[in-house]
C-alpha cells in the first residue's frame, strides 16, 4: 500500500471513530438519565471492541492467507457493525437533541423555572383552602371565637415546619445547577434531578394536603405533570426513537468514514503479495 495514503486513511478512520464515539457518549448520557459510571463503563468497552475489532478487520483483509485471514475478518465484521448499530442509537440521539438544541435548551429552562414554583403553588392552594374553610364555618354559624382556632388547626396541619427553610434551600439549588449547555456532561443528570425533585416535591405536598376538616369541599394539592415538565421534550431526551433524516445521514456517514481504512485496503491476489505475519 501507498503508506501516505495509507496514512490519510488511517486518519479519516480515527477521526470518524473519535466522533462517533464522543456522540454515542453524549446521547447515552441522556439515554441513562445522567448515570456516569453506567455511561463510562459501557462506552470505554463499547469503543474498546469496536477499536479491537477495526484492527482485525483490516489486519486480516491485508493478510496473504485467505484461509487463515478471511474468518477472522468476517468475525470481526460482524462485531464491528454489532457494536455500531447499537451504537448508533445513543448517536443519533444527540444529533437529534444539537439539530433541536433551542427546543431542548428552553425545555430544560422552562421545567427548572416550573419546579422552583410548586412551593408557591402549594402557598396559594393552603390559601385558598383556609379561605374555603373559614367561609364555611361562618355560613355555618360557628361561634366566632371558636373560628381563628379551627383555622389555624388547619393551617398546621397543611404548612410544612419551617417552610420558608425548606422553600429557601430548593430554591437555592435550582440556583446551583449548571447552566444549561447540551455539551455539559452534567446536563442530563441534572435535567433527571430536576424532574426528581419536582415529583417528590408534589407528592409531599399531596400526602400533607390528603387530611380533610369536617365541611371541606376541595381536592388534594396537585400539579399537571405538563406544568412540571415538557414529557414529550423529555421522553425525546430520554428514549431512543426512529432517527430523523439528519440524524440518519449523519450516522452512515460517520460509519463510512469509520471504515476507510478497511475500504482502502486492498485484498491480496497471490501469495507474493500481501501483509506477512
Amino acid at each position: 500500500m501507498n503508506n501516505g495514503k495509507a496514512g490519510v486513511a488511517l486518519f479519516i478512520t480515527v477521526v470518524a471513530l473519535i466522533c462517533f464515539s464522543i456522540f454515542a457518549f453524549y446521547g447515552m448520557e441522556y439515554l441513562f438519565e445522567g448515570n456516569h459510571w453506567l455511561t463510562i463503563s459501557l462506552w470505554l468497552c463499547g469503543f474498546a471492541v469496536l477499536s479491537v475489532s477495526l484492527w482485525f478487520m483490516c489486519k486480516s483483509k491485508a493478510y496473504r492467507s485467505k484461509r487463515s485471514g478471511l474468518p477472522i475478518e468476517i468475525s470481526s465484521i460482524i462485531i464491528a457493525i454489532i457494536v455500531l448499530f447499537v451504537g448508533s442509537i445513543p448517536f443519533t440521539m444527540f444529533v437529534s437533541v444539537l439539530n433541536h438544541k433551542k427546543e431542548f435548551t428552553s425545555s430544560i429552562t422552562e421545567t427548572a423555572h416550573n419546579i422552583a414554583t410548586i412551593d408557591s403553588c402549594y402557598q396559594a392552594y393552603t390559601n385558598q383552602r383556609l379561605a374555603d374553610y373559614e367561609s364555611y364555618l361562618r355560613h355555618n354559624r360557628y361561634r366566632s371565637a371558636d373560628i381563628p382556632s379551627k383555622i389555624n388547626s388547619l393551617r398546621r396541619r397543611l404548612t410544612p415546619e419551617n417552610v420558608d427553610s425548606i422553600s429557601h434551600e430548593r430554591q437555592e439549588w435550582l440556583k446551583s445547577l449548571d447552566s444549561v449547555n447540551i455539551w455539559n456532561v452534567s446536563t442530563a443528570r441534572n435535567f433527571h434531578y430536576i424532574i426528581l425533585a419536582g415529583e417528590d416535591w408534589c407528592e409531599q405536598y399531596r400526602q400533607r394536603s390528603s387530611l380533610f376538616y369536617e365541611g371541606e369541599d376541595t381536592t388534594l394539592f396537585d400539579l399537571d405533570q405538563s406544568v412540571i415538565a415538557s414529557q414529550s421534550s423529555y421522553r425525546k431526551l430520554r428514549t431512543p426513537h426512529s432517527p430523523d433524516g439528519i440524524s440518519l445521514v449523519a450516522t452512515m456517514a460517520c460509519i463510512f468514514l469509520i471504515l476507510t481504512s478497511y475500504f482502502y485496503i486492498r485484498r491480496p491476489r497471490n501469495r507474493y503479495s500481501g501483509h506477512h505475519r
